[in-house]
């Protein structure tokens, strides 16, 4: 494989106590948190948002912070779970039992809400935040940091620091600045399956297109969302008798395709 030598003088950056390398919510939290401690913080982000897959991957629910009794969790986490249910920025069935007393109840958010708060948060810490910046190479001197090239679309530049947090999420900066790292499919075999998670917005539920089944919306309870499921099931198959269910789903499918292209909802039929 042919090399290519690049060799370049570019801009010197050392006024920062601290570079954070990722924006989501370890590196958000590690940024703002130093910055209100008194640190000059700078916060490099590859996409053009922070919260990470809680934003720009659209994973948007945090994960249960009671055991039932109390809340477990505390410090920045407490802090932005319970800023957002104040806004109203958390799914509109949360209630503070989900945080304070229930045991796993899962927190939906709305992204562009986390988004907002997060700048908030940051702007008001005092975070110099650049967006669209990678952290592309490391200088190392006897297992310590001495700084990082970032880049963005400002060219490179060299930043010094007294401390480097690696919040990217592959370890990018560690790897660079020659920690011993494990890499997925070199070192470990076991991959687990992506997610695409998305958002649907302006969908009348209930017209007729989407069928009857689309309109029974599941209940809370584990019982009822069993008899929903096993019910779907039974109408599918009995609508071909001879199918198997997987044949039958296929066929309804094609049945609410058909609906699909003879309803006002379908885009084709705007002007």
């Amino acid at each position: 494989m042919q090399t290519y030598r690049l060799t370049r003088d570019i801009q010197v950056e050392e006024d920062f106590d601290v570079l954070v390398a990722g924006g989501g919510p370890a590196g958000s939290a590690a940024a703002i948190c130093a910055a209100r401690l008194g640190a000059k913080v700078l916060l490099a982000e590859a996409t053009g948002c922070l919260g990470g897959m809680g934003t720009s991957g659209l994973v948007s629910t945090f994960g249960p912070v009671s055991d039932g009794k109390r809340m477990l969790v505390g410090g920045f986490m407490r802090e932005l779970v319970l800023s957002m249910h104040q806004r109203g920025s958390l799914g509109p069935h949360v209630v503070p039992e989900f945080l304070h007393s229930q045991l796993n109840r899962w927190v939906p958010f709305r992204p562009e809400e986390l988004k907002r708060l997060l700048d908030e948060m940051a702007q008001d810490a005092g975070v110099e935040v650049r967006f669209f910046t990678r952290v592309i190479d490391a200088e190392a001197k006897d297992k310590r940091v001495e700084g990082a090239i970032i880049s963005n679309v400002e060219g490179y530049r060299f930043i010094r620091a007294k401390t480097f947090i690696d919040a990217t999420g592959d370890a990018a900066l560690a790897d660079l600045a020659g920690a011993e790292c494990r890499v997925i499919l070199r070192d470990i075999e076991a991959v687990a399956p992506s997610t695409l998670c998305s958002l649907f917005a302006g969908m009348n539920w209930g017209d007729p297109a989407y069928g009857d089944a689309i309109s029974m919306r599941p209940t809370r309870s584990k019982g009822r969302l069993r008899d929903y499921r096993r019910s779907r099931r039974a109408r599918l198959c009995n609508s071909n008798s001879r199918s198997s269910p997987r044949t039958a789903t296929r066929n309804r499918q094609s049945q609410l395709a058909a609906r699909w292209e003879g309803t006002a909802l379908n885009p084709s039929h705007l002007s």
